[in-house]
């Protein structure tokens, strides 16, 4: 298995020699969907998301009006450096009653994609600055919110409808911590990942893609290790400078999804994930969601129905850092949603629901409900 900084750094070599020796085309997009040209010299897109949230876990709870407006721009200034940004605002009017603050959830402004890309020959990119995570396609590893200063190394290449890439990177994960936090100064913390992206089209009727990785956590700061202990990772430690986790978080990861979407009215979609930690013991190591539901076509109008059912235990990835909505970690439970796209108008109205509870209930975690309500461009 590669992880580690120095194995990391050889396979962004590696990765180096493979881009140089492919041929094909490039995408400036760390959400990896594998274009076939190249972007103008300047473009601009814009969209938001407006509607309301209700969570409950135990005696907290919040309700809110939420309001989420995001541009993204695009400029070439050569055939081979190219500038990425993505700034997104998040405001939220609520009444929030609650142990532990959720991040996700808050009025802020940030970067959620916004780095220089180098494309020194064709089908090879080097990234830098801020490089958002979503494109490990699952939440039980990490949140899709979540955006980190780093470098990664990109290498594509494809057949027809086939394509692929491989992406080496190290970021930093952020985080604040005060002197009164930490009981001496902390190494620099590290997410490092490498990663095979594919994605395939067959018959105008088959369409899928897949995620497999290695991921390593390193040196996790006192602050982030003790919210962590409170949402599902196990630890010791009395106060936050003496946090420390019990476990360390080398693994891996997969994540793909299957779609019948072809030219009729139904279809439907299959998901799988799965996170596995090899640093900690079998009843803590994994998560894993399977997903299902139909795609419906009427004229301009789609509907998608999901049904997903998932875990994650207590020690499968860091759980400051996974996905919120499923509880972190130390959870299983079920998500319904429900999304009808207006192709035409360019916007669609959306539903979630998500129950879960805890696996070991003699933790800090409750019992958790959560219904996102809202619409979206």
């Amino acid at each position: 298995m590669i992880v580690g900084s120095k194995l990391s750094l050889l396979l962004l070599s590696l990765t180096l020699v493979v881009g140089f020796a492919s041929h094909g085309q490039n995408s400036a997009s760390t959400e990896l969907k594998i274009a076939d040209a190249k972007p103008r010299k300047t473009s601009r897109s814009w969209s938001f998301a407006l509607g309301g949230i209700t969570r409950e876990e135990g005696k907290d709870n919040e309700a809110a009006a939420f309001f989420y407006g995001g541009v993204n721009y695009d400029y070439q200034f050569t055939p081979w450096l190219n500038a990425h940004l993505s700034p997104r605002a998040s405001i939220f009017s609520s009444r929030v009653q609650e142990r532990y603050s959720d991040s996700g959830e808050e009025s802020r402004l940030w970067m959620y994609d916004g780095y220089l890309s180098l494309d020194p020959v064709e089908n090879y990119q080097l990234l830098g600055g801020a490089l958002n995570q979503g494109y490990h396609g699952t939440g039980l590893l990490i949140s899709s919110l979540r955006s980190f200063p780093g470098v990664q190394a990109i290498a594509k290449f494809g057949v027809g409808d086939f394509k692929a890439a491989v992406v080496a990177q190290q970021v930093i994960p952020t985080s604040h911590s005060l002197n009164t936090e930490r009981l001496s100064e902390e190494k620099l913390p590290l997410f490092t990942t490498q990663t095979l992206v594919i994605e395939g089209r067959h018959f105008d009727l088959i369409q899928w893609k897949g995620r497999a990785g290695f991921y390593s956590w390193s040196n996790i700061p006192n602050k982030v290790v003790d919210e962590s202990r409170n949402i599902g990772n196990l630890g010791a430690g009395e106060n936050v400078a003496g946090s420390r986790f019990l476990y360390d978080h080398q693994g891996w990861y997969l994540a793909t999804d299957f779609c019948l979407c072809g030219p009729y009215w139904l279809g439907g979609v299959l998901e799988f994930e799965r996170v596995h930690n090899l640093k900690a013991p079998g009843n803590s190591a994994d998560a894993q969601l399977v997903g299902v539901g139909p795609k419906m076509v009427f004229g301009e109008v789609e509907v998608d129905l999901r049904f997903r059912s998932f875990f994650s235990e207590s020690d499968s990835s860091v759980a400051a850092y996974s996905k919120s909505k499923f509880g972190n970690t130390n959870r299983r439970g079920i998500n319904i949603e429900a999304n009808v796209n207006f192709k035409k108008e360019g916007f669609s109205i959306f539903a979630q629901n998500y129950q879960a509870e805890p696996i070991n209930r003699i933790t800090n975690q409750r019992d958790l409900s959560i219904i996102y309500l809202g619409v979206e461009t």
